[in-house]
C-alpha cells in the first residue's frame, strides 16, 4: 500500500494560529465505518496527538487494537482546518488506486489479519504506520476498481438503510409509548402509580455459579443477551439437561422480565417472549408479573423510555461497580394505566416487532452479499 499511497502527510505547525476539526479515535464509529464527530480545538490548544493534516477522501485506520478495525473515510470538508491524531495511519491513495476501493479494502478481514498478525502488545496491541503501508492490496486497473468499489458500495449503502429502517421501527415503539402513556416519571397523564413488588407474583434471582456450558441444549441467558429490551442471541451459550435440572429456580416462563442486576449493562430488561419460554436466565433478576395486573410488554419498554436514566441507573451507582437488588427492583414506581390500554399498546408493539422481523431477515440477507462480495475481491 506504501507504493500506492502517499506516505508524506503533513503536520500541524506549532505556530499556526487558527481553529481545528480534530479527529482522535473515539470520534471514529467501527460499526458504521465512519467519522461520528469532529472536537473544535485553538490550535495552540489542541492535544499533542493532533498532529496530522488530513484532507477529504483519506482514509483513517486506527493503529491501536487493529482486529476493532476503527477505519473510516474523510467525506466533507469542514471550515477548519482538519487534523488526524498520530493514532491513525492516514491512507492518501495516488492516481493508481481509487480510494472508494481503498476504503473498502481496508474493512476487509483480509486487511485487518493482516494488521492483527503483525500487531504488538498483549495489554495494547498496535501497529505502526509502516506495517499499514506494508499490507498488500490487489491491485486491478483503476476503472476496474472503481467498478468494484461503485457495487460493494451499492450494497453497503442498502445495508445501512435497512439498518436505519430498524432503528426507526425501535424508536416507533418509543414515540407510541410517550403518546400513549406520556412521561413514566413526570406522570402527566396522572396514572395511579404502584410499586414494582405490587404488580408481580415472584421476583427470584439467578444462579451465582456458573454452569457447565454445552454445544447445544436450552439457552442460558447472561445480561450481554440483553440489548435495547430485547433477547439477542448473539453469543449465547446453552447448558444441557442434567445442568438444567441444577437451576430450576433459573427457568423462565412467558412474560417473565430478566432484569440485569450488576455490571455496565444493569438495569437492561428484557421480556420472555415465547421463543424462550422453557429455556434458562444466567445471573439476573427474574420477574413473574402479575398478568391481571400488568403487561409484561408494558413494563419492559417503560423500562427502555428515559425511565432508565432518571429512575433506574441512579440507583446502581456503587464504588466497585453498578449494582441492583431484590428490594430496589420491588420499589421501583410503576404508572399502571388500565390493562386494557397496556394491552392495546402490547399488540402495537408485536405488530412493529413483526415487520423489525422482515427488516432483520433483509438485513442478514444483505450482509450475507456484501460479505460474499467482500471476499470475492479483497480475501486470499
Amino acid at each position: 500500500m506504501g507504493d500506492v499511497c502517499d506516505t508524506n502527510i503533513g503536520t500541524l505547525s506549532s505556530k499556526e494560529d487558527c481553529l481545528i476539526d480534530y479527529v482522535d479515535i473515539s470520534s471514529v464509529d467501527n460499526q458504521k465505518k465512519e467519522i461520528s464527530s469532529y472536537k473544535v480545538f485553538k490550535s495552540s490548544e489542541a492535544p499533542s496527538r493532533a498532529r496530522q493534516l488530513i484532507q477529504k477522501n483519506d482514509v483513517l485506520v486506527s493503529t491501536v487494537r487493529p482486529n476493532l478495525n476503527a477505519v473510516a473515510m474523510v467525506t466533507t470538508e469542514t471550515p477548519n482546518v482538519m487534523v488526524a491524531s498520530t493514532g491513525f495511519c492516514v491512507l492518501r491513495s495516488k492516481e493508481a488506486l481509487d480510494n472508494n476501493y481503498l476504503f473498502h479494502f481496508t474493512k476487509s478481514k483480509t486487511f485487518i489479519n493482516s494488521l492483527v498478525k503483525a500487531a504488538k502488545g498483549a495489554s495494547y496491541p498496535a501497529v505502526s504506520n509502516a506495517d499499514v503501508y506494508g499490507t498488500y492490496i490487489p491491485l486491478p486497473p483503476v476503472k476496474t476498481q472503481q467498478r468494484i468499489a461503485n457495487e460493494l458500495g451499492a450494497v453497503y449503502v442498502l445495508l445501512q438503510l435497512r439498518k436505519r429502517q430498524l432503528e426507526e421501527l425501535d424508536q416507533l415503539i418509543k414515540s407510541v409509548f410517550y403518546e400513549m402513556f406520556g412521561d413514566p416519571v413526570t406522570n402527566e397523564k396522572g396514572w395511579t402509580v404502584h410499586v414494582l413488588g405490587e404488580l408481580i407474583t415472584n421476583l427470584r434471582y439467578g444462579t451465582s455459579t456458573p454452569p457447565i456450558f454445552s454445544d447445544a441444549g436450552y439457552c442460558f441467558i447472561r445480561a450481554t443477551n440483553i440489548k435495547l429490551g430485547r433477547i439477542i442471541s448473539r453469543d449465547m451459550r446453552f447448558i444441557d439437561e442434567n445442568e438444567a435440572t441444577k437451576l430450576e429456580k433459573c427457568k423462565l416462563h412467558y412474560g417473565d422480565l430478566i432484569i440485569v442486576r450488576s455490571g455496565v449493562n444493569t438495569g437492561d430488561s428484557c421480556v420472555v417472549l415465547e421463543e424462550y419460554a422453557g429455556h434458562y436466565a444466567g445471573y439476573d433478576i427474574i420477574v413473574s408479573p402479575d398478568f391481571t395486573a400488568i403487561n409484561p410488554v408494558f413494563i419492559n419498554e417503560l423500562i427502555n423510555t428515559s425511565y432508565m436514566d432518571r429512575i433506574i441507573k441512579p440507583l446502581t451507582r456503587r464504588a466497585a461497580q453498578p449494582h441492583l437488588n431484590a428490594e430496589q427492583v420491588k420499589n421501583l414506581p410503576i404508572i399502571t394505566p388500565p390493562l386494557s390500554l397496556q394491552e392495546k399498546f402490547a399488540e402495537i408493539v408485536d405488530q412493529i416487532e413483526s415487520q423489525k422481523s422482515l427488516v432483520k431477515q433483509a438485513i442478514d440477507e444483505t450482509q450475507r452479499l456484501f460479505d460474499s462480495l467482500m471476499s470475492k475481491y479483497f480475501d486470499d
